[in-house]
């Protein structure tokens, strides 16, 4: 009876004791739970930067191989005076729009990939900070482009792409070369080719060709030069040429040519294309993107009068005339001469990268940012 008595006594010590602790959990979670609830003020984030806000930063950057400064937002690097701030959006997001009223802020600081946005969040106004930003994350991990090199490219005659050697190369201006001209079969004549010795900015970089490119595949090349590649293009139908109306440069005004009304014809020099429309005829018209509506207005025995509807506006496109003419044959160039470096860089730059290389000077490049904090927008905390 002793041994049970003292048995059940031992089970009630444990079970008081469990109780026990049970209570002092509960206790303090409850106090701790009236602290944060009552008492507890969180630090302050009005001067810490976090995602979404606008910075202003003050910056030196230099290469990580030899620490030289390439830029920096100061005048006086070595005073760190004459300060012009880097307005920049705190995004790792690079498709979202920073706020209204700060337009001019930037989720690709310097125009690199990445950059030192992830570094920013959670400095704090006043900060300074040391970070090194690798390749990959600052202006690609590319070759930078010399002379000799090859790339294939559609910029120089779109949409056709070409095999191209850069032939010469400066600060200013790059020139290349068609290198695989001599090797290729029948194909489809570009749209546009580059104009040659461009000078100063252009409306348009490209030159616009009569429409060989609707009868596809059916251009050869007859003679190549060092400068010049001479085509030759024989259509393969008379009828049915195109699947939707489609528009083009002629001379200093348009072509037209329609799907079930337009028919072709040539000779050893010349293609003649020769559009009869119903009047009245509607077509819908893509566009690079852009949904239109081509409605023949008048017909003439000569000339047709279209006007093009474009999200319920109507606007002329004026006499247009019903037989367009141009030679079989067209001289492309085989050098492309002096790009301007500024539209090379645009034009070029997603070729260039498919095939490892950049005109960028600091691509392959790892690089030193010394950042500053010098305001932060808490645009982070605006509905």
């Amino acid at each position: 009876m002793r041994y049970l008595f003292s048995s059940h006594m031992k089970l009630d010590r444990s079970g008081v004791i469990a109780l026990v602790v049970l209570l002092i959990i509960v206790a303090a979670a409850s106090s701790a739970f009236l602290y944060f609830k009552y008492v507890y003020v969180p630090p302050s984030t009005e001067n810490v930067v976090e995602k979404g806000d606008c910075v202003e930063v003050n910056y030196i950057a230099r290469y990580a191989s030899n620490n030289t400064v390439f830029s920096s937002s100061y005048s006086d690097v070595k005073n760190k005076t004459g300060e012009n701030p880097l307005k920049v959006f705190v995004s790792l997001d690079k498709k979202a729009i920073p706020p209204a009223n700060y337009s001019s802020y930037s989720s690709s600081p310097l125009g690199m990939i990445e950059g030192f946005i992830p570094d920013l969040i959670g400095m704090k106004k006043g900060e300074t900070k040391t970070v090194v930003v690798p390749p990959e994350k600052a202006y690609g991990n590319y070759s930078k482009l010399s002379e000799g090199d090859v790339f294939v490219t559609n910029a120089t005659a779109p949409p056709m792409n070409q095999t191209v050697q850069v032939v010469n190369l400066t600060d200013s201006s790059i020139s290349l070369k068609w290198m695989d001209a001599e090797d290729m079969d029948s194909f489809t004549m570009p749209q546009a080719v580059l104009i040659q010795n461009m000078s100063g900015m252009v409306f348009s970089p490209y030159d616009y060709l009569p429409p060989y490119y609707v009868f596809k595949n059916c251009s050869e090349i007859v003679n190549v030069t060092d400068e010049n590649v001479t085509v030759k293009t024989t259509p393969d139908k008379t009828e049915n040429i195109v699947d939707q109306v489609t528009l083009f440069p002629d001379g200093k005004n348009l072509g037209l040519i329609f799907p079930d009304a337009s028919t072709v014809s040539w000779n050893e020099t010349t293609i003649a294309i020769t559009s009869t429309p119903v009047e009245g005829s509607v077509y819908n018209l893509s566009y690079m993107g852009i949904n239109l509506t081509v409605i023949v207005n008048n017909v003439t025995d000569s000339q047709m009068n279209v006007s093009v509807e474009f999200q319920g506006q109507t606007s002329p496109i004026g006499l247009i005339n019903k037989t367009v003419s141009f030679n079989r044959t067209y001289v492309l160039p085989r050098v492309y001469k002096n790009i301007p470096m500024y539209l090379a860089k645009s034009i070029l730059g997603s070729s260039l990268e498919k095939s490892g290389y950049s005109l960028n000077k600091l691509s392959g490049e790892t690089l030193i940012f010394e950042i500053s904090v010098k305001n932060i927008y808490k645009t982070s905390h605006e509905s």
